[in-house]
């Protein structure tokens, strides 16, 4: 399984961080390029799906595997058909408490199945969306975010 990561450590308290990485359909409200996000829950309660509209009206659906409050970590995958060269798909976000001050540690990973001549591009790709995902919870947890403008 390949896999991109990033992860920071963010000037705010971890309840804070966490309130926003936990909400599921919060998303819409701080994530770049994103216009709009509605949680659709009639399906499977359980496993909500969020349906998000990018800036170019590219919908994209992610469903919610787990939600973990002890661990402050969600994961999520795609409900239907895959991006383009992925075979499978898992991403993870999880926050921590950081000792030192009033600050939180950040880690947002996406696991997936490519094929070789896809990889390297997915991992670039797919890392630089999860850092600039990471910095717009960063910006929304200390007010400079998208919903506090």
């Amino acid at each position: 399984m390949t896999r991109a990561y990033a992860s920071t450590v963010i000037d705010a308290g971890v309840d804070t961080v966490w309130g926003l990485v936990r909400d599921f359909g919060a998303v819409g409200r701080w994530i770049p390029g994103c216009k709009g996000c509605d949680v659709l829950v009639d399906i499977d309660p359980t496993r909500p799906v969020r349906r998000l509209v990018l800036a170019d009206e590219d919908v994209v659906e992610e469903v919610l595997l787990t939600r973990d409050d002890l661990l402050r970590r969600i994961q999520y995958g795609f409900p239907g058909q895959l991006p383009r060269g992925m075979r499978s798909f898992i991403g993870t976000a999880q926050v921590r408490e950081v000792t030192d001050g009033d600050r939180t540690f950040i880690e947002w990973s996406s696991e997936f199945d490519t094929d070789q001549e896809w990889e390297s591009k997915m991992i670039a790709n797919i890392s630089g969306m999860l850092t600039q995902i990471i910095a717009a919870v960063a910006a929304e947890a200390q007010g400079k975010g998208r919903s506090n403008a």
